[in-house]
């Protein structure tokens, strides 16, 4: 009689752990929201980038590209595990174009942004002067791919000084893609 019971708690317990090998093959395949908000901050020979961070459970990343041109080719460059990233390989002088994709654990990747920023990092120009140009036309433009102080008028000239109605003025030509005040709350700041 032992050996009965026996037998049919064996098939029983059998039967129970047969029912567990079915395993839910469930994968997901949705990519995470491209991220938002993106902002650039102009730094010497960097690039500091943050964004608003995504809010799905499922979120493992993002990762930073870069191109030379708005509609250019857009290459990896990073990635980060926060919703900010520094680009210590900006070089002063050049313009370089940022987007930013979100991915999960799953290994589903967002589009890129929809909003592309761009910056051009300088240095911050130690024990350099330069003087309202009104006065000392020669000495008053500053050039930060050269690290130059140059005449106002001339092309390399990233920017310019003058004392204009009793205020100081740093000026930039209307043709400059220099951001010269990093990101603001709205167009008075």
């Amino acid at each position: 009689m032992k050996k009965k019971i026996l037998i049919l708690s064996s098939i029983l317990l059998s039967l129970t752990f047969t029912g567990c090998d079915n395993i839910n093959n469930y994968f997901d395949t949705t990519p995470p929201a491209p991220p938002r908000n993106i902002k650039s901050v102009t730094g010497d020979n960097a690039v500091y980038l943050s964004w608003d961070e995504n809010r799905e459970s499922d979120l493992a990343g993002y990762n930073i590209y870069y191109s030379y041109s708005y509609n250019g080719k857009y290459s990896l460059i990073g990635s980060s595990r926060y919703a900010n990233f520094t680009d210590y390989g900006a070089k002063n002088g050049e313009t370089y174009y940022y987007a930013v994709t979100a991915y999960d654990y799953d290994g589903n990747e967002s589009d890129l942004s929809s909003d592309v920023v761009y910056d051009t990092p300088r240095p911050e120009g130690y024990n350099q002067a330069i003087f309202d140009f009104n006065k000392s036309p020669n000495a008053s433009g500053y050039d930060f791919s050269n690290y130059l102080v140059l005449p106002y008028n001339v092309r390399n000239t990233d920017i310019f000084f003058e004392k204009y109605d009793g205020k100081y003025y740093i000026d930039v030509w209307e043709d400059s893609d220099i951001q010269d005040m990093g990101p603001t709350k709205d167009i008075y700041d």
